[in-house]
């Protein structure tokens, strides 16, 4: 699901006119809406904009709800897969390669907060098998989290019915947790 083409629908007119007419604040207030509604429901792959994962807010729900994967670009691949296209209120008008290099400053350190970072600077083939891969890993990597949180219940359960330690005497719990992606 493209929550681009959602915000769309629920505005009734495209996002160059959302800019235009209400502007950006109205248009990021109606892109975490519609993002919180497609996180609820069905299991679902949702593709945002690369904007919606600045609001706290948004970044918070994805955490909470799926599973976040950065498709992470260079700049001349993002160059090249915007520039001279219309339809980009933050680009249009505008020294597209400097926007990119000032957007890319300020928002990889924040998408480097997602759970998955996939290099989408290769061919399509490669990219669209790395991306296929992912089910499987997610699979995984939630297995590992059950299973330490099954460790931490049980040894919080055995806190609970254990004596105290003799005066004098240490007592130490380590938990390790091992995250495999």
């Amino acid at each position: 699901v493209d929550s681009d083409h959602e915000i769309e629908a629920a505005a009734g007119q495209d996002i160059p006119s959302i800019f235009a007419t209400l502007g950006e604040g109205a248009f990021r207030d109606g892109e975490r809406r519609v993002i919180a509604r497609l996180l609820t429901g069905t299991p679902k792959i949702i593709a945002t904009g690369g904007g919606a994962w600045l609001n706290a807010d948004t970044r918070a729900a994805i955490d909470q709800h799926a599973m976040s994967v950065w498709l992470d670009a260079k700049l001349n691949t993002l160059y090249g897969r915007v520039a001279g296209k219309p339809g980009r209120p933050l680009l249009d008008g505008q020294d597209v390669r400097k926007v990119l290099e000032r957007l890319i400053e300020e928002r990889y350190p924040i998408y480097e907060q997602a759970d998955i970072r996939v290099n989408s600077n290769i061919t399509p083939y490669y990219y669209v098998t790395s991306v296929r891969k992912l089910p499987g890993k997610l699979t995984q990597q939630r297995k590992h989290e059950q299973e330490a949180k099954r460790t931490a219940d049980s040894m919080r359960n055995k806190q609970k019915h254990r004596t105290r330690p003799t005066p004098g005497k240490r007592c130490s719990t380590r938990l390790l947790q091992h995250n495999t992606l």
